[in-house]
């Protein structure tokens, strides 16, 4: 994953900076790479030179000095503008023990603030874990464009492994309104969390041996304003995180993950206390659920959160059975509406294993339509897996409409599988308001795919030659008003080397020109 949503972000952010980028002259960045380090780094559209499709106009390098035997990771990526010819991001990973940082600007690379752990220079901070087991981070960096492209990182945080066994992973983060940033993940054991001050909490998973899922809220000066902890007493984790919109002074964000067991609880850390947000006990059986969630704070000037996040609405999915490598669903990521200020809700994607699996969707504010509070009933339903053992689902909840083309709450307005003879996986979501349309990403290991929702299978792609072994990436094509596939690309390998795997990992929108861009690996 660290290789398919770095690749996704650098594409977004390709896009959004081409007209600026044309202009560049060619040049190469020379940096050092091992195994034991993994470098970022800005790429740009370069018009003159017929040879070279993109352009490294900076790097950074993120390594570990200390311990030889392990790796760091950087899972995902978010950029932006942050100031006159200045471009930010929001780099979310992984690493063993101790983190330092190395910059190469200007064809020049320089080791900083390579042990002091200090927080008082303008270049970051290292972080140092009690364990040299798995430690998460997040890092903000900073470009200031001109003849050098200087960089510089401004401030970390990170989900430290506190005692031998704990681990800590960083699977997605996004651009909050403030210019902070949201991050979700998930970690075992105890860990503690640090900003950019000092450690500011500690966190232990409820099960014994197992994952729980986390989200936090970072203000744009690195200062931890919010946690929320999804905890149960088997694994759960957040695998997604997108901005919903900004009504009045409160943010919503969507969350996609999945949690295993009857039930899970969704706890809201605070420097006073913890109190609960929701239980999640929809479902009485013993297995793993994919869980997709939009929460709604209020916050402060300073981008604290006050009181406790309400939770908005949740939607459910449960497949039929469950083994070793096949969890019953999950929801893998979700692409928020945010134009309906007043309802909100999402595109999500996720698997089901068996041959069908159900939905449960359940309102928590007034006028929700699917209120499961004061003896109201939440909305169900169930969606087929359309050939193979793990099929993708793909659902939209938004606005239900009455007689009179009024909004009269939140419902499933469709939900769709797309499969084939083997088992898929999806990677991402995107959907393009203006065309009406949703892009999926991910891969399969099926010889090919086929769309549901209009009553009849369609298929969207055949791959050949490809083994059963092996898998090749997708993109599909749905209508964003109805979920029935329109069309499917794939990646494939020649003979013979058929036996080796590919996938289609993220997909970002191309602007006014309509499709996306797309990024994978293989």
């Amino acid at each position: 994953r660290s290789v398919h949503a770095l690749a996704l972000d650098v594409a977004r952010a390709l896009h959004a900076h081409a007209p600026a980028a044309m202009t560049r002259s060619c040049r190469a960045l020379a940096s050092p790479l091992s195994p034991l380090v993994v470098m970022v780094a800005a790429l740009a559209a370069v018009a003159p030179c017929a040879a070279v499709a993109i352009d490294p106009s900076w790097g950074m390098i993120f390594g570990n000095v200390a311990l030889t035997s392990d790796k760091v990771k950087v899972n995902a990526v978010a950029a932006f503008t942050c100031g006159v010819n200045q471009t930010c991001s929001y780099l979310g990973g992984s690493f063993n023990g101790v983190l330092t940082y190395a910059l190469s600007t200007a064809q020049q690379q320089a080791q900083l603030d390579s042990g002091s752990g200090s927080m008082a220079t303008a270049w970051g901070n290292s972080l140092t874990a009690a364990s040299t087991d798995q430690s998460a981070f997040v890092a903000r960096s900073r470009v200031l464009e001109g003849a050098t492209n200087e960089l510089q990182v401004d401030w970390t945080v990170g989900l430290l492994a506190g005692s031998t066994g704990a681990t800590a992973t960083v699977h997605d983060v996004a651009l909050a309104p403030d210019g902070g940033v949201y991050i979700v993940g998930e970690f075992t054991g105890r860990v503690d969390t640090k900003d950019a001050t000092t450690a500011s909490a500690a966190l232990a998973s409820e099960g014994v041996g197992t994952s729980d899922g986390f989200f936090m809220k970072v203000n744009n000066k690195g200062f931890i304003r919010h946690i929320l902890h999804l905890k149960g007493p088997k694994a759960n984790a957040i695998t997604s995180v997108q901005y919903g919109g900004n009504p009045g002074f409160k943010e919503r964000v969507v969350l996609a993950g999945y949690y295993g067991g009857v039930s899970a609880t969704l706890t809201s850390i605070t420097s006073a206390a913890s109190q609960t947000v929701a239980s999640l006990n929809l479902s009485a059986v013993d297995m793993s659920h994919g869980i997709v969630m939009e929460i709604e704070m209020d916050v402060g000037a300073t981008g604290e959160v006050r009181g406790t996040p309400d939770l908005r609405w949740s939607l459910l999915v449960n497949g039929a059975v469950e083994d070793a490598t096949n969890p019953a669903a999950t929801a893998v990521a979700a692409s928020a509406i945010k134009g309906d200020t007043v309802l909100g809700g999402a595109y999500c994607t996720g698997t089901i294993f068996g041959t069908t699996g159900d939905y449960r969707l359940v309102t928590y504010f007034p006028g929700g339509g699917c209120d499961a509070l004061g003896g109201g009933a939440y909305c169900f339903g169930a969606v087929t897996n359309l050939r193979g053992a793990r099929d993708v689902w793909v659902a939209k909840v938004g606005p239900a409409i009455s007689g009179n083309l009024t909004s009269v709450g939140l419902q499933v307005a469709w939900i769709s599988a797309v499969g084939g003879n083997s088992s898929e996986t999806p990677t991402s979501i995107v959907h393009d308001a203006a065309a009406g349309t949703v892009y999926v990403t991910g891969d399969t290991a099926g010889k090919a795919m086929y769309g549901g929702g209009s009553g009849s299978l369609k298929q969207l792609v055949a791959i050949d030659p490809l083994t059963l072994d092996a898998k090749a990436g997708f993109m599909v094509q749905l209508d964003a008003n109805n979920g029935i596939a329109a069309w499917g690309v794939h990646g494939s390998n020649a003979a013979p080397d058929t036996r080796y795997s590919n996938s289609l990992t993220g997909v970002a929108l191309s602007g006014n020109y309509g499709g996306g861009y797309v990024a994978g690996v293989f």
